[in-house]
C-alpha cells in the first residue's frame, strides 16, 4: 500500500512539472483604458473598446475590432455612438496578441460589465 502511494505522489508530481499551468492573460496590456471625445484622434490600431455615457458613466457597448478610429465611425453612422452623448474608452492590443486572445478579453470585458447594448457574450457567432 505504502509502495503504490509513492508511486502515485512521484506520477502525479511527474505529470504537473510536465504540463504547466496555463495562465489566462489579457489581449491588453496592464492599467487602465484610454479616453477619447474625438474619433479623430483615436489611433488605427487593434484593440478592445467601451462606449460609455458622459453623464451616467455607465458602459453601454464593448467590442473588440482591428481598426479602433474605423470601428468607431461605423458606430456614429449607425447612431450607437453619438459624440455629445458619448465617449469611448479603448485599449491597444499588445503586439503579439491574435484575434483569439483579443476575442477571449472581449468576452471577458462583456462579462464583468454586462453593457446594455451587447445582446451577446462577445463575438457574436463570429467564431
Amino acid at each position: 500500500m505504502k509502495f503504490l502511494q509513492i508511486v502515485t505522489g512521484l506520477l502525479h508530481e511527474t505529470l504537473t512539472e510536465a504540463t504547466p499551468a496555463i495562465k489566462s492573460q489579457s489581449a491588453l496590456p496592464r492599467g487602465r483604458m484610454r479616453k477619447s471625445d474625438d474619433i479623430k484622434k483615436l489611433p488605427e490600431a487593434m484593440g478592445i473598446y467601451r462606449i460609455k455615457h458622459r453623464k451616467t458613466g455607465l458602459i453601454e457597448y464593448i467590442g473588440q475590432t482591428n481598426n479602433l478610429k474605423r470601428r468607431a465611425r461605423e458606430h456614429e453612422r449607425d447612431g450607437r455612438y453619438k459624440s455629445i452623448v458619448h465617449t469611448i474608452e479603448y485599449g491597444i492590443a499588445s503586439k503579439n496578441t491574435t484575434r483569439d486572445d483579443l476575442l477571449k478579453t472581449e468576452k471577458k470585458h462583456i462579462k464583468k460589465h454586462k453593457p446594455k447594448q451587447n445582446k451577446t457574450i462577445g463575438g457574436n457567432g463570429r467564431r
